[in-house]
């Protein structure tokens, strides 16, 4: 296991290549080092357009993305590059290239929304099949109008640990498979071949710290467990072991009809009467979505798993913890008490959201569109769950029931689930046999991790980022095809060709792929210059710069022009209004494309005054946005003018006052009509000189956590600590540790 400091900046590396690169990568990583960390971080900071899909419902809704049949509109079946027919003798149905492309039903939003993609993640990558990663590169190419391209030119960024659940695939589906495809896996998809990404591996491990428990699980992983190792496993065989209530043990099964019997099995020795509690589902949520059961049937004494972290900074429950039904009242309120804490909890309903992505013209970036959601208390009963389930979960005290036959990784899953060896039983004896990982994951993750200078890499290519960020400026393909788009919709409306408003389009489409020509020789200009650039200066290029936007600047002025003379006659022709939202987002587009040609120049007169990179890349990211104001790109902007400072200490002492007054934070807060994070903020600044204690801030066991996180990663950013603990730590709780062991000189003041 690496350092802290070590994985910090290998997840600092990583964000960096998606934010300021465009090349593909891979995050991969052992159970709990943080890779979901990592896709909620990039879905926060991000300035690209990027999707989030994966390979199945639950896995997309835990995401908050779309599976990757729904965005794609994928028909069931296997993708066969080479295959000339559509059906084989068997009953599985065959995609190709031809049958997809015919049989499309992609709206004219949907082509522009795939058109825009900057980035797509695929989370859960280790179950794409390789014929299904083939077909997504092969409809963004066909959407794209790329067929040189890779993925037609998004960057894709994969997520997931091949060593844990493998794609499904049917025998009779492989034998049609295999002669295309080396394995099923996503890495022996043919575009691999062609555009491999960057192996990136996150190293430190969150969920266990006992060292001899660690090597255990990576020689379980790595398909090297040995004698000693399988002989440390099986120490903890107990067959007739059955914990008491208090225990809160789980049973990790192979199967749904196992964990099925104990939880009725469990349910049968409670006393009292079953309450049953129904989910309510509106809008459209496929059932294959659902979080958790429609129906929750429960009583008091039930033992429970939480599936959702706690929304607030109290964070009194995370996904995967434990507790038990203590009461259910008259009005069917549901009350929870946890093993280290008797005080109730009063359970309150969840809400998952379906959803899919639509382009938010104004913002010119991917937007979230509800169309459906799913309530109901975020909990399960908890005495069992197949290891398929378990996944990103994280258990104290586990049974593992390893009778059935396991799959390759299903031996790592269950075990890598548990934060020690001492609080899991098995009830029955893991053979060597079963601990399998399937020998073609290994040899990729071997070779694939070997001679990379990742470093070397970053650097070239946000070089690259930075430069090319100028020349894509300049492309106007996206235009051309909204604008061939409207063409072809209204030529399917049955428009007569002399009809005014077509003919102006044709004109319009016309002059649009003149200039498409003339921006595409313009741009291999541009990369010369910017090749020889790097020898004698940036003088030229930005003289070009300057010259081409007052050129393409004219150009889409006089394009905005001719639409708001088309624009309003349509609103009384019935055949042509339905395609006016159509013509007000050509307009729409062609006006972020000004504003985007005007902060090019910026970037340009940047590298002539030769500011540093980090600005550079900053701007770069940002290029494009429309929502970025001109006084947040200036390179030469003046300060800004400081606002004159109120009067502190004021507040402050009011808060101090309180709070010896026998207060909490939050009973001060509640009287004084503001946030729990400004009274907190408040009595921070008392704590390093010892007027407030700590333990108002971080109760113990969550302080010792803090601080080693803290001693193990000196000097990182607190946004990079936070990541690393998790949504159980807030960051006032981090900022508290941190001014308590500065003050104790524990680290070096900054």
């Amino acid at each position: 296991m690496q350092n802290g400091k070590d994985d910090n900046h290998a997840f600092d590396q990583a964000v960096k290549f998606v934010h300021q690169s465009a090349r593909h990568i891979f995050l991969t990583g052992r159970a709990g080092t943080g890779k979901t960390t990592f896709l909620r971080h990039i879905c926060k900071t991000a300035y690209k357009k990027i999707a989030v899909v994966a390979p199945t419902g639950v896995a997309a809704i835990n995401a908050g993305g779309v599976t990757i049949h729904s965005f794609f509109q994928l028909a069931p079946g296997i993708f066969l590059p080479d295959a000339h027919h559509g059906w084989s003798e068997s009953t599985t149905r065959i995609l190709t290239r031809d049958l997809i492309i015919r049989n499309s039903r992609f709206s004219p939003d949907k082509k522009e929304l795939l058109r825009e993609l900057d980035a797509i993640i695929i989370d859960e990558v280790s179950m794409v099949k390789a014929d299904t990663l083939d077909a997504i590169d092969m409809i963004l190419r066909w959407v794209r109008n790329d067929w040189a391209t890779p993925f037609g030119g998004v960057q894709m960024i994969y997520i997931g640990d091949l060593y844990q659940l493998p794609p499904v695939v049917k025998e009779e589906e492989w034998q049609l498979l295999k002669n295309h495809y080396k394995s099923p896996f996503f890495f022996d998809a043919l575009v691999m071949r062609e555009s491999p990404p960057l192996y990136l591996e996150l190293t430190t491990i969150y969920r266990q710290n006992n060292p001899s428990f660690i090597r255990l699980l990576n020689a379980v992983r790595n398909n090297v467990a040995g004698e000693s190792e399988i002989e440390m496993l099986n120490r903890r065989f107990n067959p007739d072991f059955y914990p008491d209530e208090s225990d809160a043990y789980i049973t990790l099964t192979t199967h749904n009809y196992r964990a099925d019997i104990i939880h009725q099995q469990a349910l049968n020795k409670l006393s009292g009467s079953v309450t049953q509690f129904e989910a309510d589902i509106n809008g459209d949520f496929p059932e294959k979505s659902y979080p958790v059961d429609t129906t929750l049937v429960l009583k008091p004494g039930a033992q429970i798993m939480f599936i959702k972290n706690d929304r607030g900074e109290l964070r009194r429950y995370f996904n995967g913890k434990i507790g038990r039904i203590s009461r259910i009242s008259s009005d069917k309120k549901v009350y929870v008490v946890f093993p280290d804490n008797n005080k109730e909890l009063e359970l309150e309903k969840e809400t998952w959201l379906n959803i899919r992505y639509r382009l938010d013209k104004e913002k010119n970036a991917l937007a979230e569109e509800e169309l459906g959601k799913f309530e109901q208390y975020p909990i399960r009963l908890a005495w069992a769950i197949t290891i398929h389930k378990s996944q990103g979960l994280t258990f104290e005290k586990a049974i593992i029931d390893a009778a059935g036959s396991f799959s390759p990784g299903q031996v790592y899953v269950a075990l890598s689930r548990m934060t020690s060896l001492e609080g899991m039983i098995l009830k029955s004896k893991i053979p060597a046999a079963a601990i399998s990982t399937d020998q073609r994951v290994v040899d990729f993750s071997t070779r694939s991790g070997i001679n990379q200078n990742l470093d070397e890499v970053l650097k070239s290519e946000q070089k690259n980022f930075i430069l090319n960020s100028i020349i894509k400026s300049f492309s106007i393909e996206k235009i051309h095809a909204l604008i061939q788009n409207i063409q072809s919709e209204l030529k399917s409306e049955l428009m007569a060709e002399d009809s005014p408003e077509l003919m102006q389009i044709n004109l319009l489409e016309q002059k649009a792929g003149k200039q498409k020509a003339i921006s595409i020789s313009f741009q291999k200009q541009l990369e010369q210059l910017l090749s020889a650039a790097e020898k004698s200066g940036y003088d030229q290029v930005l003289n070009r710069v300057i010259a081409a936007e007052e050129w393409f600047r004219k150009i889409f002025t006089d394009m905005e022009a001719e639409l708001n003379s088309l624009i309003p006659p349509t609103r009384t022709k019935k055949k042509i209004s339905a395609n006016i939202r159509y013509l007000q987002n050509l307009r729409l587009s062609i006006r972020h494309k000004i504003k985007h040609l005007q902060q090019v120049i910026r970037i340009a007169e940047g590298l002539v005054k030769n500011i540093n990179q980090e600005e550079l890349l900053r701007l770069s990211e940002r290029c494009g946005i429309p929502e970025v104001s001109e006084a947040e790109t200036q390179i030469d902007k003046q300060p800004a003018k400081k606002q004159p400072k109120k009067k502190a200490g004021e507040s402050a002492e009011l808060s101090l006052k309180m709070l010896r007054g026998g207060n909490s934070i939050k009973e001060i807060a509640g009287l004084r009509g503001v946030t729990v994070d400004t009274i907190t903020k408040h009595l921070l600044d008392y704590l390093s000189v010892g007027e407030v204690p700590l333990d108002i801030f971080v109760n113990e066991s969550k302080t010792f956590v803090i601080r080693k996180a803290l001693e193990e990663s000196a000097g990182a950013e607190l946004k990079i600590v936070k990541e690393s603990l998790g949504d159980e730590y807030s960051y006032n709780e981090i900022r508290a540790v941190r001014i308590s062991l500065r003050s104790s000189k524990a680290l070096t003041p900054e």
